[in-house]
């Protein structure tokens, strides 16, 4: 994988994903992900952010505010009362998918990490 993080989840015990939908990307400014694509770091900065340590499923999600994404960020994670759980303000759409050590999350919108 290009952004070179197949090594670091490969040896995590477990980790959660927010993947955003294609119809996110498709949202982004003309050649925003292309140029994204093109640059491996920062392609490794974005990936990293959607990623965090653990299995963090709707269940346990509330027990939390926030958590630190393999990029190093923050992810601010609430609740609203309709048991609906939004990530830095993207909203997951299907949540809970699990497969091994993996829990994924679709999230409506892409996450950028804060500039360093």
């Amino acid at each position: 994988m290009a952004s070179g993080l197949v090594d670091e989840l490969r040896d995590a015990q477990s980790v959660t994903i927010f993947a955003p939908v294609n119809e996110a990307i498709k949202r982004l400014p003309d050649g925003a992900w292309q140029a994204i694509l093109d640059d491996p770091a920062r392609l490794r900065q974005v990936i990293g952010y959607h990623i965090v340590e653990g299995k963090w499923t709707t269940g346990n999600l509330p027990q939390v505010t926030s958590l630190v994404s393999l990029q190093g960020g923050l992810l601010t994670i609430r609740e609203d009362e309709g048991k609906r759980f939004s990530v830095n303000g993207a909203f997951i759409l299907q949540p809970d998918y699990q497969i091994r050590r993996v829990v994924l999350h679709t999230i409506d919108t892409l996450l950028m990490p804060p500039p360093p």
